[in-house]
């Protein structure tokens, strides 16, 4: 291996701790999953790795704090909708001169939020609906606000945090 893919992939697995650890850690049940604060590295994981390897890692890393978590039954659906949350904020930043800009990060991880959000109700209702069919809508329903405003919360601070690892020039877009 080169020294740029031995960074990479030291990189990602320390991403994936840290998206592991930040959702079992900030972890508050609701009533069918829990909230949690580990999509910040997720969306940072798109970010810093690019599409394909942001998929893997925050798909793998999230799925697998659901099976720690006592919540196997949402790991697969976990891992395809972080997993699509990590590509879609890594394919609307960057773009063929590697700047982004602002507009482009902020639109990213709200995007990033969106797909996080929607996956979940449509997993829910789907899931929960054939578990017992009065719960299905109802549950994904309850769940909507919480989530809503998890991805929210995640937006706003891997914003943040991206922004810093600009100006700590970790990330090279000076137009951020």
């Amino acid at each position: 291996m080169n020294n740029s893919t031995t960074n990479r992939v030291v990189l990602g697995g320390l991403l994936m701790a840290m998206v592991f650890i930040a959702t079992v850690v900030t972890k508050i049940p609701m009533a069918s999953g829990y909230f949690n604060l580990g999509d910040i590295f997720v969306m940072i994981s798109g970010i810093l790795l690019g599409r394909y390897f942001g998929f893997a890692v925050g798909g793998i890393s999230s799925a697998m704090a659901d099976i720690y978590s006592g919540c196997s039954i949402y790991a697969p659906i976990t891992f395809i909708v972080k997993g699509l949350e990590a590509f879609v904020v890594a394919a609307i930043f960057s773009n063929k001169e590697k700047t982004a800009g602002r507009f482009k990060t902020i639109i990213g991880v709200i995007c990033g939020s969106v797909i996080m959000v929607g996956g979940y109700f449509i997993a829910e209702s789907f899931i929960l609906n054939h578990i017992d069919k009065s719960l299905g809508l109802s549950m994904a329903i309850k769940d909507l606000p919480v989530n809503g405003i998890q991805g929210g919360l995640s937006s706003v601070i891997s914003y943040l945090l991206i922004t810093i690892l600009n100006k700590a020039n970790i990330i090279n877009d000076k137009k951020l």
